[in-house]
C-alpha cells in the first residue's frame, strides 16, 4: 500500500476488491504502523505460511510479472496488439514441476528485465480498459534475455539496471521455510544450502559461495549469470508514464523515496523516457519487447472475473 492512493476510486475499488478475495487467490496483509513502508517488511506471517503450506513461494511486486516465454523480441508492439489470439498463457507450475523434479534443487533464479515509459508522458489508458503492460513495450537489456543490465557510473545507471544480480528468487518446498530469512534479491541471498539454485535453463547459478557478513552461515552465493535465453522470466514495470513515475518518486511513503542510494528520483524516470538526455546516452541498450501485449484482454478479463469489477 505504500504506492497507493485510496481517494481515487479506481485505486479504492481494488483494494476493496482485494479484500474481498480468499486463499489461495489472495490473503491481504496490513499493518497498522505507519512505519511499514519504512522497514521493507516483505516475510509472510508464520501462521499463514503454516495454514497454506506452499509448494513455491516467490516475493513479487504489483509492477512484475512472472512470464514465461521461449520466443525473443521479433515483431512489433503493434502486430502483436492486432492478432491477441492467444486463449491463455502457458502453465508455469507445469514449467516449475519439469524443471526442478529432474533437478533436485531448492532455488529457481529469474532474470528481471526493467520496463520504462515507451514514450508516453501521461497514463495512456484506464488500466480498467487495458493492464499497462499493454502498452509499455519497450525495456532494457538484448532480445534474447540473457543480460538485463548495463554497466554505468552510479549517477548515471539506475540502480535497478546496473545491478547485475538483482533478480529474483523462487523458493521450491522443503526450502520455502527460507522465506522468513529472505524476500529480497539475489544479490542479499545468504544460501545456506551449497548453492543448489538453478536457472530456467536448468544450470547451476552458483560459482562458489563466499563469506559474507549476513545470513545464518556467513555465506552467499556468487552468482554466475547464464549465457543463454532464459524462459521464465521477471518483466518489470518501473515507471508506468513519466508523470505517473515522477509522482512515485516524490510522494511514495516507502523507504525508497528517503534514502538517496536507492530511491527513485526525476532523472531516473527520465532515464527510461524517451527524447530526454539521460535517455539519449544510453539509448542504445533499449529495445522493443512486447512479449506481454498478447495477454492484454485475456489478462484484463481474467481480472475482471477474479476482481468482479
Amino acid at each position: 500500500m505504500c504506492h497507493s492512493n485510496l481517494s481515487s476510486p479506481e485505486q479504492l475499488r481494488v483494494y476493496n476488491a482485494l479484500h474481498a478475495m480468499q486463499l489461495p487467490l489472495a490473503h491481504v496483509i496490513e499493518h497498522d504502523d505507519g512505519m511499514i513502508c519504512d522497514t521493507y517488511e516483505r516475510d509472510p506471517p508464520a501462521n499463514l505460511m503454516s495454514s497454506i503450506r506452499p509448494k513455491y513461494l516467490m516475493n513479487i511486486d504489483l509492477d512484475e510479472y512472472l512470464v514465461l516465454d521461449s520466443g525473443p523480441c521479433v515483431g512489433t508492439a503493434e502486430d502483436a496488439r492486432a492478432h491477441q489470439s492467444l486463449a491463455k498463457p502457458p502453465s508455469i507450475i507445469d514449467f516449475l514441476e519439469n524443471t526442478v523434479s529432474q533437478q533436485g534443487v531448492g532455488y529457481m533464479y529469474a532474470h528481471r528485465h526493467t520496463y520504462g515509459t515507451s514514450g508516453y508522458t501521461k497514463q495512456p489508458s484506464s488500466p480498467s480498459t487495458m493492464p499497462e503492460f499493454y502498452f509499455l513495450d519497450e525495456r532494457v537489456g538484448n532480445c534474447l534475455r540473457t543480460d538485463p543490465h548495463i554497466s554505468g557510473p552510479k549517477d548515471e545507471i539506475p540502480e535497478t539496471v546496473r545491478n547485475g544480480d538483482a533478480g529474483k528468487i523462487i523458493m521450491i518446498a522443503p526450502f520455502v521455510d527460507d522465506a522468513y530469512n529472505y524476500m529480497g534479491h539475489f544479490i542479499d541471498f545468504a544460501n545456506a544450502k551449497n548453492g543448489n539454485t538453478i536457472y530456467p535453463n536448468g544450470t547451476r547459478a552458483c560459482e562458489s559461495l563466499v563469506e559474507i557478513s549476513i545470513g545464518a552461515n556467513g555465506l552467499r552465493c556468487r552468482p554466475v549469470l547464464p549465457s543463454t535465453p532464459q524462459h521464465l522470466f521477471i518483466n518489470h514495470y518501473v515507471t508506468g508514464a513519466l508523470e505517473d513515475c515522477m509522482k512515485k518518486g516524490r510522494t511514495a511513503q516507502s523507504r525508497r523515496r528517503k534514502n538517496s542510494m536507492t530511491g527513485r528520483t526525476d532523472g531516473e524516470c527520465r532515464f527510461y523516457h524517451p527524447g530526454t538526455s539521460e535517455y539519449e546516452k544510453h539509448k542504445q541498450f533499449m529495445v522493443t519487447d512486447a512479449v506481454l501485449v498478447k495477454y492484454g484482454a485475456v489478462t484484463r478479463n481474467r481480472a475482471a472475473e477474479i476482481f468482479i469489477l
